[in-house]
């Protein structure tokens, strides 16, 4: 496979990913009773009557970010692993918060404490690898361009997880 077909090859895989996660979780937030999609987390959907699409949904995603950590490590400029590593790491981190359902309110139980080291520890490696990937990134003259963006993406997912963990459910 050539270098632009494992950039195809990762765009399309992150696209569906992330839409798998926003059908998972569009579906079962409009299908579930009292579901407040501004108010309530996420993880508060996987609870309910329709929690199965989101489950399906996150795992979906946690997959396909995996293919594309893997895609991006063959397609990016030669360089150190850890970014896409990193990101490997954030697609089993949704997919072990997919598997594992949150408790309401604190956490009580390992269920709830493996979706929150999930949740939480696959977006802080989401947030880190994608510094990594941005410094890969800066060293080909074909994806320079992108590094700022991908910079920019970075900081944004960490500040939502300080805000998600600052401000606690």
């Amino acid at each position: 496979m050539s270098p632009s077909s494992y950039v195809r090859a990762a765009g399309i895989a992150s696209v569906l990913g992330a839409t798998f996660v926003m059908l998972g979780i569009g579906i079962a937030g409009v299908l579930t009773p009292d579901y407040n999609a501004i108010s309530d987390l996420i993880s508060a959907s996987q609870l309910g009557p329709y929690g199965s699409l989101v489950t399906l949904g996150l795992t979906g995603g946690g997959s396909l970010t995996v293919v594309v950590a893997s895609l991006l490590q063959r397609a990016l400029p030669p360089g150190t692993a850890i970014g896409p590593g990193l990101l490997v790491l954030r697609g089993f981190g949704t997919l072990l918060a997919a598997a594992f359902l949150a408790d309401v309110g604190p956490v009580r139980s390992a269920g709830g404490l493996l979706h929150v080291v999930g949740l939480v520890g696959g977006s802080l490696a989401f947030g880190i690898g994608l510094f990594f990937l941005a410094g890969r990134m800066r060293l080909d003259e074909d994806w320079q361009r992108l590094a700022p963006y991908t910079v920019t993406t970075a900081l944004a997912s960490l500040a939502v997880l300080g805000l998600l963990v600052g401000l606690g459910p």
